[in-house]
């Protein structure tokens, strides 16, 4: 709900800081009355047994060329590309 007053805000381009005033006090206010209330929200049901496998973690692609990555470039870089060893 306070996401709404701060968009319809945004459209209207009234101030921030007023608009941002009015929703937080809008959603402290719902939060209040919740509590005072004891309204619920739906809660998600927690399975002892799954119904379906969590794949496990596919590993990341390879570089396609050594010290290409991201990250600075390898020492070894030049004598790679080059043949030379730096003599």
């Amino acid at each position: 709900a306070a996401a709404g007053v701060v968009v319809i805000g945004h459209l209207l381009q009234l101030p921030i800081t007023p608009v941002a005033i009015v929703a937080l006090a809008l959603c402290f206010g719902l939060r209040l009355l919740a509590i005072r209330y004891k309204w619920q929200l739906p809660t998600a049901k927690y399975s002892e047994h799954p119904t379906r496998e969590v794949p496990e973690k596919a590993a990341p692609p390879a570089c396609p060329r050594p010290g290409y990555g991201i990250g600075p470039t390898p020492i070894w870089r030049e004598t790679v590309e080059t043949g030379s060893s730096g003599d």
